[in-house]
């Protein structure tokens, strides 16, 4: 009979994650709770005029809608989705308490808009790398001093 052995490769971010340094997990999940905070309230309007919008665009009285009006909240509703952006995905052995963490936690990067924060701090980094390039051809493309 053989016997079974297990072995855990060493991996870079293994190595990495054992360094000391960093933030503790408690400084970690403060500064993100803060950083929800923030802008909960924003998030949370955006949804909610998103929502009026909607309404508004169906009549609010259940009476039969045009299809333009359709096509409208149909593109309001993508903006909600669009700000939320998340979802949560569980397992089919997960118990009641995964499933109601896992949509607490989905709910929580709704109304912080992350997936928007993500994408801003994404354009925001290609727009300063678009900046950068643009001084750096601008720079190359100058005359130097002393040169004829």
């Amino acid at each position: 009979m053989s016997t079974v052995r297990t072995t855990f490769p060493e991996n870079r971010f293994a190595k990495l994650a054992r360094q000391p340094g960093g933030l503790s997990l408690t400084e970690a999940l403060s500064r993100a709770q803060a950083n929800l905070d923030s802008i909960r309230d924003e998030s949370a309007a955006y949804v909610d005029a998103r929502l009026g919008e909607i309404d508004a665009a169906l009549g609010g009285d259940g009476s039969r809608v045009e299809d333009e009006a359709l096509r409208r909240a149909y593109g309001l509703a993508n903006d909600v989705v669009g700000v939320a952006g998340a979802c949560a995905i569980g397992h089919g052995s997960s118990n009641a308490e995964a499933i109601a963490n896992g949509i607490l936690t989905t709910a929580k990067t709704v109304r912080a808009n992350l997936n928007g924060l993500i994408a801003d701090a994404l354009a925001d980094m290609a727009e300063a790398r678009a900046k950068e390039a643009a001084e750096a051809d601008a720079a190359a493309d100058s005359p130097k001093e002393g040169a004829e």
